[in-house]
C-alpha cells in the first residue's frame, strides 16, 4: 500500500493513487502509467520487504519526482532502506530527486542490491552544495539489460562529489548505460569496482576534467 508521511510513522493510506498494483506473494509492484509529483524531499520510500521487484508494464511511461524546495538537507526520487530492488518489463521509469544542502540522489539504496534486468530507467540527481549521485547503491549495481541512464546534479562545495552511478561493485553485462557526473560518470568503492563483460554501449560523460571510470 501507498501511503503519504513520513515512512517511519503513521502515514495516511493513499488509495487514489493509480497506476500501481502490489502482489505480496511475489513481492512485485507492477507500474502501469503511475506518476508521483511530490514536494517531500524523498518521493518514494521503499521500506517492508527483503526484497522488491518493480515491474514496468509494456508501454508503460511511469515517474517518481521529488520537485522539493532548495533548503532541504537531502532529496531523493526513490530511496529504499534495508531492501534490494529488481527493475524488469518493458516500459519506462523516470525517476528524479530535488536540490539539496547535503546529498541528492536519484535512485538511493542504503544496504542490498539492485539489478536491472530490462525497461528503461532513466535517474536524475538535483544539484547540490555536497554531493549528488544519479544511482547510489551502497552494495552492489547489476545491470543485465535494457537502457539505464544516471545523471548526477551540479555540486558547488569544495570538495563536492557528483557521480552517475556510483557503487561498492558494478557489474555490467548487458543493456546500453549511459552516465553522467561532474566528477566521475561511474564510480566503484573501495575493492569493487566496474566490470563490463559483454559487448555492451556505454556513455560517459564527465563534465569536468576527470576520469570518466574511478576504478576500471
Amino acid at each position: 500500500m501507498f501511503y503519504r508521511g513520513e515512512p517511519w510513522s503513521d502515514g495516511v493510506e493513499a488509495p487514489d493513487l493509480s497506476g500501481w498494483l502490489y502482489d505480496s506473494d511475489s513481492s512485485v509492484l507492477t507500474l502501469d502509467n503511475f506518476t508521483w509529483n511530490t514536494l517531500a524531499p524523498d518521493a518514494l520510500v521503499i521500506l517492508g520487504a527483503n526484497h522488491l521487484t518493480i515491474h514496468l508494464a509494456d508501454g508503460s511511461s511511469n515517474s517518481i519526482i521529488s520537485a522539493c524546495d532548495v533548503g532541504e538537507d537531502d532529496s531523493s526520487g526513490i530511496y529504499v532502506y534495508n531492501c534490494s530492488l529488481t527493475i524488469q518489463g518493458t516500459g519506462t521509469l523516470n525517476v528524479r530527486g530535488g536540490p539539496a544542502n547535503f546529498t541528492s540522489y536519484g535512485i538511493c539504496l542504503e544496504f542490498g542490491d539492485i539489478t536491472i534486468n530490462s525497461g528503461t530507467v532513466v535517474a536524475t540527481s538535483g544539484n547540490s552544495d555536497d554531493e549528488s549521485y544519479g544511482i547510489y547503491v551502497k552494495e552492489n549495481m547489476i545491470i543485465r539489460g535494457g537502457t539505464v541512464t544516471a545523471k548526477g546534479g551540479e555540486t558547488t562545495g569544495e570538495s563536492s562529489m557528483s557521480f552517475g552511478i556510483n557503487a561498492y561493485e558494478i557489474i555490467i553485462s548487458g543493456g546500453t548505460v549511459t552516465a553522467t557526473g561532474c566528477v566521475s560518470a561511474m564510480s566503484g568503492e573501495d575493492e569493487g569496482g566496474v566490470s563490463v563483460t559483454a559487448e555492451t554501449p556505454i556513455g560517459l560523460t564527465p563534465k569536468r576534467a576527470q576520469r570518466a571510470l574511478w576504478d576500471l
